[in-house]
């Protein structure tokens, strides 16, 4: 027996609604297969375009470029405040 859809809730009117473990279930396998299918399709180029990438060791780590991003604002502030200091100089 199919489950018919429920329509929305009216405002205010709570909904205790909540899946089985077999429609759970039935749900992530149906993502499954259809992720499987999707990379079945996919073209063989494009696991190449990753071959090309440096080695991970080879990359500034996620915190360099967090730091020298940080250094980048924190000196474009600086800047606009000797400006604003500058211009109230005058």
């Amino acid at each position: 027996m199919k489950r018919q859809p429920r329509l929305s809730p009216k405002i205010g009117e709570e909904d205790h609604w909540s899946p089985t473990q077999q429609e759970v279930d039935a749900y992530i396998n149906s993502l499954e297969k259809e992720l499987s299918q999707s990379c079945e399709d996919m073209p063989e180029w494009t696991g190449k375009i990753y071959k090309g990438a440096a080695a991970i060791k080879d990359r500034p780590s996620s915190f360099d470029t967090f730091f020298w991003g940080m250094v980048a604002i924190t000196a474009g502030c600086f800047w606009g405040l000797v400006r604003i200091i500058l211009k109230a100089l005058n």
